[in-house]
C-alpha cells in the first residue's frame, strides 16, 4: 500500500540522515516525512489524524530548523503549511490550547511575510490565520479575542478591497462585516452588530447590480 511503501522510504531516509547528516539528507527526511503524514491525513481525514500528527510534528522541527539556516521563501511557506495541517489536527481533536499556539506562530511568521512582500497573496494569508485564531477563540468562549482577530481580519480585507476593487474583494469585506457582526450580536452589541450587516447588505446588494 501507499502508506506501507511511504513507511519503507521513511525508515530508509532516517537511516542516511543519522548516518550522512546533509542538507539533502534532511530534506529527504523531511519529505518523507510529511508524504506518509499527508497519506494517513488524506486517507480518513480528521479521524485518522492523530496518527499523522506525530510525523508532522517531526517534520516541522526540520522545516523550522531549514528556516534559519536558509531564510528563502520556499523555507518558510513550509513551515507554515506545516503549522496549519498541525493546528487543523489539534483543534478537531479538541485541543483548543495547542491549535490557538500554532496558529499564533503561523500569524507571526506569515506577518513578516507581508510586510516582506507586499502582496494581495501574502495579505490574504494573514486574514487565514487571523478568521482561524477567532474560530478558536470563539470555540473557547473569548468574544472579546475572536472579535479582536475579525476586526483585523475586516481591515485587511477593506485595504485589499481599495487596492484591488474587484468584485471578489468586495465580497470578502462583505464577509468580514459580517462575522464580525455575529460576534457583536453574541456579545450583546446589538447596534455595533446591526452596523455590521448593514455595511454587508449595501455590499451585496452593489455585487447583485454588476
Amino acid at each position: 500500500s501507499a502508506v506501507a511503501r511511504a513507511q519503507e522510504a521513511l525508515g530508509i531516509n532516517r537511516a542516511l540522515m543519522a548516518e550522512l547528516g546533509t542538507p539533502e539528507s534532511r530534506r529527504d527526511m523531511y519529505a518523507s516525512l510529511k508524504e506518509l503524514a499527508d497519506f494517513k491525513y488524506f486517507r480518513t481525514g480528521y479521524i485518522d489524524g492523530l496518527s499523522a500528527l506525530p510525523h508532522y510534528e517531526e517534520a516541522l522541527e526540520i522545516a523550522r530548523a531549514f528556516m534559519v539556516e536558509l531564510g528563502t521563501l520556499e523555507s518558510r511557506s513550509d513551515v507554515s503549511v506545516l503549522l496549519e495541517r498541525i493546528a487543523d489536527i489539534e483543534q478537531a481533536h479538541g485541543d483548543l490550547d495547542g491549535a490557538l499556539a500554532y496558529c499564533a506562530e503561523g500569524l507571526e511568521l506569515d506577518r513578516a511575510l507581508k510586510v516582506e512582500l507586499g502582496t494581495p497573496e501574502s495579505f490574504s494569508r494573514v486574514s487565514i490565520w487571523l478568521k482561524r485564531i477567532a474560530v478558536i477563540e470563539q470555540a473557547g468562549g473569548n468574544l472579546d479575542g475572536a472579535l479582536a482577530r475579525y476586526e483585523a481580519d475586516l481591515a485587511i480585507r477593506c485595504a485589499l478591497m481599495a487596492e484591488l476593487g474587484t468584485p471578489e474583494s468586495r465580497n470578502d469585506v462583505g464577509r468580514a462585516l459580517n462575522q464580525v457582526a455575529v460576534i457583536e450580536q453574541a456579545r450583546g452589541n446589538l447596534e455595533g452588530a446591526l452596523v455590521r450587516y448593514k455595511a454587508n447588505l449595501e455590499i451585496r446588494r452593489t455585487l447583485m447590480t454588476e
